[in-house]
């Protein structure tokens, strides 16, 4: 599986590539940037409600604990 590039805007407009892989994934997911100024990651659903806040120390993501669906 390749990984997937996500584009993130920062408040400066600057825009920074962010790698997500597995994509689609039935519980873990990494990501990795070359952006060392994020420090939090989060989760949306796809009606765009918060699921999951952590801090970016850590660059996997538990996932299993929320119902199937897209985010």
């Amino acid at each position: 599986v390749q990984p997937r590039d996500y584009v993130q805007e920062n408040a400066e407009g600057a825009s920074d590539v962010i790698n997500v892989y597995p994509n689609p994934t039935t519980g873990e997911l990494f990501w990795e940037s070359l952006d060392e100024s994020i420090s939090t990651i989060k989760v949306y659903n796809a009606l765009g409600q918060l699921q999951l806040q952590l801090p970016a120390s850590d660059q996997r993501i538990e996932l299993s604990d929320l119902v199937d669906g897209l985010y």
